[in-house]
């Protein structure tokens, strides 16, 4: 039996599957703004997703931008590369340099007698030390490290001594303080003594006699600051020439070469601070070392960050640092650890004072010396009086 299928009312003539499609096309428009309106936040998602991304790459791009060393990088080049190589790093100074050979490494070799096993048989003694050569008293201070890192002046000098005697010194090939010792100490045909005395040098005359001449030291001709640059351009005084100060910071000086090398601990990390100074108004100023260098940048950040309330500097013993209040505040001055940085502790400006200046305590040594604070395993030794007996 056949069927009869309309779309079209038979007896109103109304196209009923059309209008069903039309109203569900009604019900369904929800529907279709809610796809439409996902599509849209997808797109939103997936260009917020790229827009991360881009972000994420260029948050490692610049990450290193945030400490201070990568911007002091240096490189360096030799002008005979066959003779010498160099290299350098970010504590390196800038400049030019010319290097001559004065001395030669050799070699040395210490043979035991034979063992016939390597982990059984005794070496025959009691105890075997090893030690840094860095952990001697009798250290050496470098020429560069003189007059706040500047060095000294290579070159010939003259010393007449007080019999009117003239020897010509040349210390053109001199590396520490030791080699100008020996250098006048053994210098023919004058009677003088040099030695040092904390951070500068001394010379005496040693001649007997009657004095027929005052105890000089010049430049030779041709060469000029020599003299200077060891501090011994002074007076004679009752047969003795005093140097000046020549062991001291400068600008330039490195905080690595701080406490006799050790440097100065500080805390590691983006926006962790290592000091936190109380100016004398109640200021608080946060202090970051990490990525500095020298006493010059440390002056730089500090005054940056507490917008000029707190300087910082060479103390006027010329081997300490200084923190000056500037704030014009009546409160106590006091600078303290942040974050357990050992900072303050080894600057030795962990302090509070009812004054505008704190004074650390020292952070080199005199020459061819260590500090005492560092002896004993950094234990010190109480200083005093002592009675020596023959």
């Amino acid at each position: 039996m056949g069927t009869i299928s309309s779309g079209v009312g038979l007896i109103s003539g109304i196209d009923i599957q059309g209008t069903v499609d039309q109203l569900i096309a009604i019900d369904a428009r929800p529907k279709q703004l809610l796809q439409t309106r996902n599509t849209v936040l997808q797109s939103q998602a997936t260009a917020y997703n790229e827009v991360s991304a881009r972000l994420l790459s260029l948050k490692s791009t610049v990450s290193p931008m945030l400490s201070a060393r990568n911007f002091r990088a240096t490189s360096a080049t030799s002008s005979n590369s066959d003779v010498l190589t160099v290299s350098s790093n970010s504590t390196t100074p800038a400049g030019s340099y010319k290097l001559s050979v004065d001395r030669l490494v050799t070699s040395q070799q210490a043979i035991s007698r034979g063992f016939v096993d390597r982990d059984q048989t005794a070496l025959g003694e009691s105890t075997l030390s090893f030690e840094s050569a860095a952990a001697r008293l009798d250290s050496k201070t470098l020429l560069s490290e003189l007059n706040g890192g500047s060095g000294a002046t290579r070159g010939k000098i003259n010393i007449t001594d007080e019999l009117g005697n003239t020897a010509e010194i040349d210390l053109s090939k001199a590396v520490d303080i030791e080699d100008v010792l020996e250098a006048i100490n053994n210098a023919a045909g004058i009677s003088v003594q040099a030695r040092v005395d904390g951070d500068r040098l001394v010379v005496e005359d040693t001649t007997t006699g009657t004095a027929t001449s005052t105890l000089s030291i010049n430049d030779v001709p041709g060469y000029s600051g020599v003299t200077a640059s060891l501090g011994l351009n002074a007076t004679e005084v009752a047969g003795t020439i005093t140097g000046s100060q020549i062991r001291n910071l400068g600008e330039n000086s490195l905080l690595s070469s701080f406490n006799d090398g050790n440097g100065v601990r500080v805390k590691n990390g983006f926006n962790v601070h290592d000091l936190t100074i109380t100016d004398r108004a109640g200021g608080v100023h946060l202090i970051d070392l990490a990525g500095l260098n020298s006493i010059a940048d440390v002056r730089n950040e500090v005054e940056e960050v507490s917008g000029g309330a707190v300087t910082f500097g060479i103390g006027a013993d010329g081997v300490s640092v200084a923190f000056t209040d500037q704030s014009g505040g009546g409160g106590n001055f006091t600078i303290a650890a942040a974050n357990s940085s050992g900072a303050a502790a080894d600057l030795g400006v962990e302090q509070s004072v009812a004054s505008n200046t704190i004074t650390g305590t020292r952070q080199i040594a005199g020459l061819n010396s260590k500090l005492v604070r560092n002896l004993n395993g950094g234990a010190g030794a109480s200083l005093g009086t002592i009675t020596i007996l023959d």
